[in-house]
Order: C-alpha cells, then structure tokens, then sequence
C-alpha cells in the first residue's frame, strides 16, 4: 500500500483522506459544465394500430404521395408501457408504387408514452409488397425505431378504386427511448 505525502504539511496523507479528496475530485468533475454521465437507451419492445390517409392513393397504376393519420393509433408495450404513435410520410420516393408491386418510402414517426415521453423518429425508411388478402406488408427502420407491418384497406381496393384510407398494425416494433 502506498504512501501519499502532503508537500505543504511536511506529513503523510491517510488513506480515509485521499478517499474524501478523490470522492470530492469525483463531485467536481460531474459539476463542470460538458462532462456528463452516460445515458443509456431504454429499448420498448412494442405493437401499434391505428389508420392512415393515403394520398393520391395506391392503384394499380403507379404514384407517389403522402401517408399520415386523422388521429393518433394506439401503442402497447411489453412491461405496462402504453400511448400513441402518430406515423406520417411520402410514399414512392425512388419510383411511384403500386398496391400490387409496392415499394419504398421514407417517413418520420411520433411516439407519446403515457409517461409523458415522447420520441421522434425522423428519419425513417421502409419497403413494402402485397401478400395475400388484400393487405400491404413490410418493414422499417429508422434511428430510433423499427419493425414490421400491415396494412390492410378502409377505403378502396387498388383495382376500381385507390386504396385511400388504411388500418395499418405494427409488429415487432422496438422503439429506443
């Protein structure tokens, strides 16, 4: 075990003393302005509903346009976690889209925990393709969150008439906190 000397006393410092003088350095250093603890993400493993408007619409003949909701869709979180997620954003944005091809688009979502936290993922990218039943599926991920989904029609069936309204259902949702 070392031995600390007090230049100014001419003395040895003992060691309850350098404890008391490292503990106070500590305090210091976390009161300096720009040093700060590290924060840690909190993953939510999450599902979400809700419905979208879609415009012009998906058809069989190829668009691009804008997604968003009337109203928040509903979040449900493993552990008791719950609120709102808000989705909004363009669809067809390398090359228009068709309900029976689907494709890509970039977006941002908007989630509210009951909790009062809220997280913005703006910088979110997802593809799509139809599967059987008339319903949309894919994927997306974005800097704060990602998943998987459907989407099935409210109004319209992409052959007679664009498909203008949807219910959409996320699944595996992960949403960083």
């Amino acid at each position: 075990m070392g031995v600390a000397v007090c230049p100014s006393k001419g003395g040895i410092m003992s060691g309850k003393a350098r404890r008391v003088i490292f503990g106070a350095l500590i305090v210091v250093a976390w009161a300096v302005p720009g040093v700060s603890t590290p924060v840690v993400a909190e993953s939510m493993s999450c599902t979400a509903e809700g419905d979208l408007v879609i415009t012009p619409g998906l058809s069989t003949s190829p668009s691009s346009g804008t997604y968003g909701t009337d109203q928040p869709g509903t979040l449900n979180c493993k552990g008791g976690g719950k609120g709102t997620v808000e989705p909004a954003g363009k669809y067809g944005t390398k090359d228009p889209d068709t309900c029976s091809s689907g494709g890509e688009g970039a977006g941002k979502a908007t989630f509210t925990f009951a909790d009062g936290k809220t997280v913005v993922d703006d910088a979110i990218e997802f593809t799509y393709g139809p599967f059987q039943g008339g319903a949309l599926g894919g994927s997306w991920k974005g800097s704060r969150s990602s998943g998987t989904f459907e989407v099935t029609s409210a109004d319209g069936d992409c052959v007679t008439r664009p498909i203008s309204k949807a219910h959409y259902v996320f699944r595996n949702l992960v949403v960083e906190r």
